[in-house]
């Protein structure tokens, strides 16, 4: 069997790296490593770390680094890594049993460099919010940009030169973004095999002025396919991913910002950057009538709604009717 090497960057996790460890060592595929680094944990997350080493010494290796961000650490861990297949996993999350053997059998039964299961979004308790990832029509761009519910090639990785961003929020956005030319003959795994922990502390759920992090993020990874050649022949698919992450998921982070005058501070800034990258946006194929097949009707109603409101200059409008159904419905599945 081909081996596995799991990635899993750890801070002050000390609460809930045992479950997400717990269910690594459970998985009915067994030829992996475990590579955890310590990111400058203040709490007693590596004397936890030590404990799961001492009883699986050739199984878990573990490197304690000073805090960098999950970006720093997950390149770090990259080049320890000597397995055929990657496979990211956060420290508060968990994974069902059959979760690597069904990936990587996706990917050796199909010739394939990536693979990407459904996941659910629970509660610390484990009351299942709802699941994601499993559209009607199962393609490229309908995919997460987190890392943790994918599988990749290592060797691809590494000579495309596919990293994390460092030091910046959005790291994961750039590395799969970066990764997505190379993919060839994807497999999509319906059965939600990820189990994503949803906390108050989460990310998804904040917005401090690291969420301008996403402009860099988009140079970069602009930028990287201006450089290797892929920005013709997937400028679609980009200029997609561009709208859908920073109109519909930088912007929706604004429904915290109070000062209306910020807000439209957001939206212009977000708009000159988006219409000096791509001036005909709202032209993108995947927001046509003719894609309203491949989506629910509701969710392609909100995408084209927003992009013209967004294009008309009525986006603030938007987002007040989006803060307003976050109110309603706290759970709600996010852009």
């Amino acid at each position: 069997m081909n081996l596995v090497s799991i990635i899993i960057p750890a801070y002050n996790c000390q609460e809930f790296i045992g479950q997400c460890l717990d269910s690594i060592l459970a998985q009915t595929y067994q030829s992996i490593e475990i590579i955890i680094v310590n990111d400058g944990s203040t709490d007693n997350t590596l004397q936890v770390l030590n404990k799961y080493v001492d009883n699986h010494p050739k199984l878990i290796k573990v490197y304690s680094v000073p805090n960098g961000g999950q970006g720093r650490a997950r390149n770090f861990a990259v080049e320890q890594a000597i397995g055929k297949y990657l496979l990211f996993i956060d420290s508060d999350d968990y994974l069902e049993k059959t979760m690597i053997e069904t990936l990587v059998e996706a990917v050796e039964n199909n010739n394939s460099t990536f693979a990407i299961c459904a996941y659910s979004r629970v509660t610390p308790e484990g009351t299942l919010l709802f699941n994601e990832m499993d559209p009607k029509y199962k393609e490229i761009i309908n995919i997460n940009t987190s890392p943790w519910n994918k599988l990749f090639i290592r060797e691809l990785w590494i000579e495309n030169d596919v990293r994390f961003s460092e030091g910046l929020w959005y790291e994961d956005l750039e590395a799969v973004l970066k990764y997505l030319p190379h993919v060839k003959n994807p497999v999509w795994i319906s059965t939600p095999l990820y189990n994503y922990v949803q906390r108050e502390t989460s990310s998804i759920n904040q917005y401090d002025h690291r969420v301008e992090d996403i402009f860099s993020v988009m140079n970069n990874v602009y930028t990287y396919y201006e450089q290797f050649g892929y920005l013709e022949k997937y400028y679609d698919e980009l200029e997609y991913f561009f709208i859908m992450h920073l109109i519909f998921g930088h912007l929706s982070r604004c429904v915290s910002e109070k000062d209306e005058n910020k807000r439209q501070q957001y939206i212009k800034k977000t708009k000159d950057y988006i219409e000096d990258k791509f001036p005909n946006y709202y032209k993108n194929k995947y927001f046509k009538l003719g894609e309203l097949k491949k989506s629910s009707l509701g969710m392609f109603a909100i995408k084209l709604v927003g992009i013209n409101a967004f294009r008309f200059n009525y986006f603030a409008l938007f987002l007040r009717l989006y803060d307003l159904k976050l109110h309603l419905s706290p759970t709600i599945k996010r852009w």
